[in-house]
């Protein structure tokens, strides 16, 4: 899935190389967003929220919003956010 503002070579492009993107096999990752506090996970209903990092995992729960503290994940200089629905399929991000 490509978050692009229309549905254009140039605006698919652009969206691409700005890592506006995310991969899934049904579930969707409608907005993440970062502040001072942590990472902010919004999406369709799902069974689980998983915040991986290079040592830290962060798990959750039935949610369609999960805020996660930086300092779970601080110690990486990487992590993924993972979602799986109630089938088992799953949306995760390329960050």
């Amino acid at each position: 899935m490509v978050k692009a503002a229309v549905n254009t070579p140039d605006a698919l492009l652009a969206a691409l190389k700005a890592a506006h993107h995310y991969s899934t096999t049904g579930p969707e990752l409608r907005n993440i967003t970062f502040d001072a506090e942590g990472v902010t996970v919004e999406n369709s209903a799902v069974c689980a929220v998983i915040v991986k990092g290079k040592e830290n995992a962060v798990h959750g729960a039935s949610m369609t919003r999960r805020k996660v503290p930086f300092d779970l994940v601080a110690t990486s200089d990487w992590f993924r956010i993972t979602v799986i629905d109630s089938a088992g399929k799953r949306a995760w991000s390329n960050l």
